[in-house]
């Protein structure tokens, strides 16, 4: 496919650095057109997948709106590899005011694979209530999005919040579907984007997860321990390259 010209005086900066220079070494401007021309020119499409943080904080548009036939399968179930639960389970020891955090992750037919989970960061960086275990701060969600994102290209996201309770033992699910009910109004779950409650039940590890259903409401999700590792994940994609 013939490639479009670029125009010599965009900015007043191409005909400064001389004609035939590589186009990395041309000004950012022209630089960032050039790399916009190849993908128009391209015989493959330009797929550059928006994240989730970035909609949610930077009112960036979805890359692309879900067409007849492509929509998500519903979830049914909540895979948590063995590296997330044990980082979930030392959480359970921690002093720390607020615990809660990031869940990092794709989901592949009814399957949400977990691959990440990160804390909140630094407690001084929130409010003083305890509703402050599901604030985000868009800085800190952005930094782990684009760092997941340059390790895994588009196969990992942000996909939910995990918290756990004071005395880190699990409560019923009332209390729960309180917790997933403020999370919602803060625009944090839906059908896509799940809740995990972690915390010791009978002396044993436990987690639940929840979703939003058809009407609205907080619907448990079965949760298998049988998800694939990050590492794994880095591996299978540098097989594949």
């Amino acid at each position: 496919m013939k490639q479009l010209p670029l125009s010599p005086d965009v900015g007043g900066q191409a005909q400064a650095g001389g004609a035939g220079r590589h186009p990395h070494s041309l000004p950012i401007t022209v630089r960032s057109l050039y790399s916009l021309n190849l993908a128009i020119c391209s015989d493959r499409p330009y797929t550059a997948r928006v994240m989730r943080a970035e909609q949610r904080d930077y009112w960036s548009a979805p890359s692309a709106l879900p067409g007849r036939g492509t929509e998500r399968e519903n979830l049914s179930v909540v895979a948590i590899s063995p590296s997330v639960a044990r980082s979930l389970q030392r959480q359970l020891y921690s002093p720390a005011r607020l615990r809660g955090g990031l869940l990092f992750g794709h989901q592949r037919g009814e399957t949400l694979h977990i691959m990440l989970a990160s804390t909140l960061g630094r407690s001084a960086w929130y409010g003083k209530s305890r509703k402050a275990m599901l604030e985000v701060d868009a800085r800190f969600t952005l930094g782990w999005s684009e760092a997941l994102r340059d390790i895994l290209g588009s196969t990992a996201d942000w996909m939910g919040n995990w918290l756990m309770y004071d005395d880190s033992q699990m409560h019923g699910q009332r209390k729960d579907g309180r917790w997933f009910r403020s999370g919602q109004r803060l625009g944090l779950f839906d059908e896509s984007h799940v809740l995990v409650v972690v915390g010791w039940e009978e002396g044993c590890f436990a987690c639940r997860a929840y979703r939003r259903d058809v009407d609205g409401y907080a619907e448990q999700l079965a949760v298998s321990h049988e998800g694939r590792d990050i590492v794994d994940e880095i591996r299978l994609k540098l097989t594949d390259a």
